[in-house]
This record gives structure tokens, sequence and C-alpha cells, in this order.
């Protein structure tokens, strides 16, 4: 295992470069990356059903060609695999790649977007690399445009697996936004107006034809700012954390309340609350949320302060297309977020780049489903899911596992004292189950163990 405090040139496996003259990896020739152009994404890796260790990432900006593809190299040499190229529109490039995984934990597939506003899939299910190749039938999943004009997609897409819908599982909705910000007179571009999606890819990996989604089929959000039942004594939940607004998200149709997924493929949230709004960090999905993290910078080439820049952070229910129901930050200073709380779920901070997320685990080690975020001002508290069940003898799961405590209907005390629970089939009951082994669905009759291999004399 490499120590990064102790790096040295022995700890560099492989280097790749698209200059022909540069040295060469064994299994490549100098062609092999020829198409390798500025990568600013973190690349992804992972393990594929094929067996390959692979690190996959997309061949960035001003290659030679100016086309989009995806590269993927094995990771212990840096041996090019395969190159999936997408198809031959100039100008462009492959930004942040996203991995999708089986439930082996395998890589089967990948989904990226490019400088035209295309967001592509790449099926990787193949049991060898040969078949890897374009997913969607070869076409694009999606094309992000405002008029005609294509909204630039560089930053890495965020995937949820969904098993929602029964006609289609496994599906996934895929969530990206759009924008950059690498290139000397982006910082003072406002227009257009650019987005985040969720897009909802009803085909599994490893299956044919195209199912694009179109606009129309977008339902079409809108963040809106929130002052009532604020409190301005947030304390550090908050206001430590340099917030100075807050936001939430809703359907800009007020006719709709509600997501339809059986008429809808996805939502789309137009970015504008700022002028210059735009995504150039990774998407992440978080607990219940997807976090989107936007920017406004200032409107100049030569200069790009967090203090004179504007952000925009966004923890939005992907299949909701709203903020979760339950609360997502502390608005009125009780110290808990829940339901009592204003329901927002985006808030405004210093332009200072990429938080850090940790988790806050409760005793027991369990996730508690609220998020510590940190940046240059702060911490800030988010709840991106539900807490876990309470540990005490009104969690079921609890209750089985602490009969002395909790009781249970073989007690003639407790079953006299808990008749309706008790002389009925009631399974929902710990105490019917304790004093029922065998009768209800997941109980435990006995245990028994058995040597499967003989023991050497």
């Amino acid at each position: 295992v490499t120590d990064p405090l102790n790096m040295n040139g022995k700890a560099i496996l492989w280097e790749l470069n698209p200059d022909p003259a540069f040295p060469v990896m064994p299994g490549n020739s100098t062609t092999s990356f020829a198409e390798l152009g500025t990568v600013l994404s973190t690349p992804q890796s992972g393990i594929t059903v094929s067996g390959d260790w692979v690190t996959i990432f997309g061949n960035g900006y001003d290659s030679k060609s100016a086309k989009a593809s995806l590269f993927i190299v094995e990771t212990g040499t840096g041996k090019l695999l395969k190159e999936i190229k997408t198809d031959n529109t100039l100008a462009n490039g492959l930004g942040g790649v996203r991995l999708v995984y089986n439930d082996k934990q395998q890589v089967i597939g990948a989904y990226a977007g490019d400088l035209q506003g295309r967001v592509w899939k790449f099926d990787l299910s193949g049991a060898t690399s040969s078949t890897w190749a374009l997913g969607n039938g070869g076409v694009a999943l999606f094309t992000a445009l405002n008029g005609t004009t294509p909204l630039p997609i560089t930053a890495q897409p965020a995937v949820l697996t969904r098993t929602d819908q029964a006609s289609y599982v496994p599906s996934y909705l895929v969530s990206v936004a759009t924008g950059k910000l690498f290139e000397a007179g982006d910082p003072a571009v406002t227009t257009p107006v650019q987005a985040a999606y969720g897009l909802w890819d009803r085909k599994p990996f490893g299956s044919t034809g195209s199912d694009t989604v179109t606009e129309a089929q977008l339902e079409v959000l809108k963040a809106t700012a929130v002052t009532v039942g604020i409190d301005p004594s947030t304390g550090n939940t908050i206001n430590g954390g340099g917030v100075t607004g807050f936001y939430t998200v809703g359907f800009n149709n007020p006719a709709v309340t509600t997501m339809d997924w059986s008429t809808r493929r996805g939502w789309k949230l137009p970015l504008n609350v700022f002028a210059g709004q735009r995504d150039i960090y990774r998407l992440q999905i978080n607990g219940d949320v997807v976090k989107i993290d936007t920017v406004a910078p200032q409107a100049s080439s030569s200069s790009c302060q967090a203090s004179t820049s504007n952000a925009l952070s966004f923890y939005i229910n992907p299949l909701t297309a709203s903020c979760r129901t339950g609360g997502t930050l502390d608005t009125n200073a009780d110290g808990q977020i829940n339901a009592s709380d204003a329901n927002v779920c985006a808030y405004t901070s210093l332009a200072d780049g990429t938080d850090v997320i940790l988790m806050i685990l409760n005793s027991l080690g369990e996730d508690t489903g609220v998020r510590d975020v940190q940046n240059s001002s702060g911490h800030i508290k988010v709840r991106t899911g539900n807490p876990p069940p309470p540990q005490d003898c009104t969690n079921p799961v609890y209750a089985l596992a602490h009969v002395s405590e909790c009781g249970t209907c073989a007690d003639p005390a407790y079953a006299a004292a808990h008749e309706s629970e008790c002389t009925t089939a009631n399974c929902s009951s710990a105490a019917y189950r304790a004093a029922h082994p065998g009768l209800c669905p997941g109980s435990v009759l006995n245990r028994s163990w058995r040597q499967l291999f003989p023991r050497a004399n």
C-alpha cells in the first residue's frame, strides 16, 4: 500500500501522455492515447465482470481531434484495454465519469457528459473487453440544451439505482448539471442559463436498443428564496458554515404537486438564482438526496475570489424532485433537524470549492442520517436521511433482542397485561415472536453446526 506521505519515483506505476515521443507503457503503442486531452476530473476505479481491475476516465478537453471518448486502462499497468468513442461531433471532450456497480460490486457501466451537452451511457457489463461499448443503442441518453445552444457538462454525474418502479428493475436515476470554468473567458459568461437534471434511464446495462430522454419529458423545477421560519440565531449549525440565504425547491407549474413517473422521465432545475450560476463540481448521492454544488464566479477573467463570487448548494431528493420530507437544515435553532424546520434544502455560502462531508454516527455506530458539511467558514449540519429506529422497547428488533427488559408473551404476567397482543397471532409484536419461535417469517428455530472438512490427524 502506498504511503502518500512517503512517495518516491517507485510509487508512480504509470503515466499516460498523448505525445508519441513520451515513453510508452508496456502493452501500449505510441497512438494508444492520441485522443487524450486535458483531464480535469478524478479517474474512477473498480473491478469489472471480466475480472479486470480498471481505471476509467473521460478523454478531457483540447484533444487531438476535439472529439469525446472514454478510456479504460488496466489499473496495475496503465495498459489501454479499451477506448470507447462517442461520435464525430467536434469542439468536444468527455468530462467526469460515474461508474455503476452490480450487487457484487463489479463495474457494469458508466455515465458521463460532454461539452456538447450530451449524457452518454457506457455498457461495461460484458465478460470481455471486446464487448464493452456505448449503451442506449449507441446514441446519447439525453442532450442538455437552452433553445438550440448546447449546455456543457464537465462535472461527474451522480447515479441512484431505482427499484421503486416494478416494470423497470433495475433502472437508474442519473443526476447531471451543466457548466464549465476552465477557459480564460468562462467567468464572465452569464448566458445561456445552465441547469441541473434528474434523468430516468429505464434500461438495465446489457440491454439493447435506445430509450432516449427528451426535454419535453422533464418536469421543470424552481428554487425559491425562503425567509419565513428562519431563526437568525441558528449558531454553529448553519451560520457557522457561512450560510447567508435559504431556498426551497418545488415544481414550476403550481398545478403539479408530486412527481408523476408514469408520464415523466425526469426533472430540470434552471440554475438562475445568480447570473452565471453553473456546476463544475461532482454531484454526490448522500442518503436520500443528491448534493449539487453550484457557483457563480466573479465576472472577471483575471480574478475569481470566493468572497466576491456566489455559491449555492442543493440537497434534492432525486425521486421526488423536491426537498426531502422530514427536514434538511436546522432553521429554527432547536438543535434538531426534523419536520418542524422550514421546508428548505438549499443554501448560499462562499464560493470556496468542494466541501468535505462527514457521516455522523450514534453511540452504536449507526448512521444518524445527518452529515457534517465542512467548508472554509465552518460546519453545516444537514439531514440527508431518516434517523435509525430508537434503541428501546418500541423498536421490534430491539425488543426481540432484549426480552428480559421488554417482556415476552411466554411470561404469564406480561401476557395478562398485554392480552390483545399475546392471545392472537401477531408477528409484528416482538413479545409474540419471542414466545412463538418458528411461527413467524424470519424466526429461527435452531442452529446446528457441521464440520464440512475432515480434520487432519
